[in-house]
């Protein structure tokens, strides 16, 4: 039995935690700055924003996983297919979590008991929270097929 396996296992889990530290020391020298240039009221709003983002990000609907299991079982000669599949699914969940989060951006007023200042802020913030949200479950596409390519 070769160590290929076990190399790739290492690789994997090293890349992974290197990934969840540096996210953890961006946010530790974001947070101040932040807090900081926009003030405390609207780094509330930033984190509702964010935190709604987040929660657009379950329109992934397990994809991610299951391309990385049928491109690791595929035929060398379907595994094209299957990844052209894979990047319809992840853009349509990315453009639904874009329409979801727009309109909230759009509905905030109605959803949420903003005061005048923080109706003109907020719609901003949940953009940029839905443009990152929608984003990553796109760069999903890539992460599963180098790590599918893998096994």
């Amino acid at each position: 039995m070769s160590s290929k396996p076990n190399q790739s296992l290492v690789k994997s889990v090293s890349f992974s935690w290197f990934e969840r530290v540096g996210a953890a020391i961006l946010s530790f020298i974001v947070t101040p700055i932040l807090l900081k240039e926009i003030g405390v009221n609207n780094y509330g709003l930033w984190t509702l924003a964010l935190t709604i983002g987040t929660q657009l990000i379950l329109l992934e609907f397990g994809i991610q996983n299951a391309l990385i299991a049928i491109i690791s079982r595929s035929e060398n000669s379907k595994k094209k297919d299957v990844v052209k599949t894979g990047s319809f699914l992840l853009l349509r969940s990315s453009f639904i979590a874009l329409v979801i989060g727009i309109s909230v951006s759009i509905l905030s007023p109605v959803f949420f008991n903003l005061s005048e200042t923080e109706k003109n802020i907020f719609p901003f913030l949940m953009l940029i929270a839905t443009l990152d949200a929608a984003l990553d479950i796109y760069s999903y596409k890539w992460t599963t097929t180098l790590a599918s390519l893998e096994r």
